[in-house]
């Protein structure tokens, strides 16, 4: 199985011209984990990441949210015990976040490739 996305290139908020790369991922024999959205697993991951440093999971790719500016305060206060878990994932239902596809190993990246790019208006 393959998988395909978009990239939209920052350079346009530098005064230089936006481009849309495209990418493709051979994922059959990787270790997937995908969240379809903010849950308790996904929020201990980051917790992790947060407190641990380094890679706290043996997967090949991650697919899910991203933790970002509108997650943040929450997660730090849930890492800094202000929150429980269940308080921590209330604020968190209605936050506005994107998903992103993170790439964790060699062999991950290996099987990445670039289906080329074009210039946008």
């Amino acid at each position: 199985m393959a998988a395909m996305w978009n990239s939209k290139s920052p350079h346009s908020r530098f005064g230089g011209q936006p481009y849309v790369h495209t990418f493709e991922l051979e994922f059959d024999d990787l270790a997937v984990k995908e969240f379809p959205g903010i849950n308790l697993e996904w929020l201990e991951l980051v917790k992790a990441k947060r407190t641990l440093g380094g890679i706290q999971h043996t997967f090949d790719v991650v697919i899910g949210p991203v933790a970002n500016d509108y997650t943040m305060q929450t997660i730090q206060r849930y890492i800094d015990g202000v929150y429980e878990a269940e308080e921590a994932m209330r604020r968190l239902r209605y936050a506005r976040v994107n998903d992103q596809v993170s790439l964790h190993t060699l062999r991950a990246m290996s099987l990445l490739t670039s289906k080329g790019y074009e210039r946008v208006a």
